[in-house]
């Protein structure tokens, strides 16, 4: 089993994956200063148990990324679609083109108010095509975005409470 974690430890944004309770890889999300990530590192020893609780023993936030099914990104978009445009979507979806795709509110968002040309439909797929674009171009205009993304776990929870 897979899991990926999103940290802010020691003025770091980093992001752990283990795999069967094993460290597997570590992706700083912004660069990082030599003293700091030595600091982290002193803490990446043992199980993904004990590391994650020594780390949120230290003053820090940690963020489980959750695995969202292709079905589970669907009731997202069309709950994002919903609220911000009024009425259902309605249009085609390719299962496989938004598997690796993350879906947050907030990106839908901005996917559905850019003036970029592959926004104008307001398409699920060209979202998923156009995803690496539409998130950097979030990121850089909004520096609370780069919050942990949570894969869109907290709408859906909202969604599923809703019965919708």
């Amino acid at each position: 089993m897979i899991n990926k974690y999103k940290i802010k430890v020691f003025g770091l944004v980093v992001e752990l994956e283990f795999m069967a309770g094993s460290l597997k890889s570590i992706t700083f999300k912004e660069p990082a200063n030599d003293s700091n990530a030595m600091r982290l590192f002193a803490q990446l020893h043992g199980t993904e148990a004990d590391i994650i609780k020594r780390i949120e023993q230290i003053d820090s936030k940690v963020f489980k990324i959750k695995k969202i099914t292709p079905k589970q990104k669907i009731a997202i978009w069309k709950e994002v679609y919903k609220i911000h445009f009024g009425e259902s979507y309605k249009g085609y979806f390719s299962e496989n083109k938004i598997k690796n795709v993350n879906f947050t509110q907030d990106l839908i968002v901005a996917f559905f108010k850019s003036t970029e040309w592959y926004a104008k439909s307001n398409n699920i797929n060209q979202y998923a095509n156009n995803y690496n674009d539409i998130k950097q171009k979030y990121l850089a205009k909004d520096s609370k975005a780069q919050e942990a993304n949570t894969g869109g776990a907290g709408l859906l929870e909202e969604i599923k409470k809703r019965g919708s």
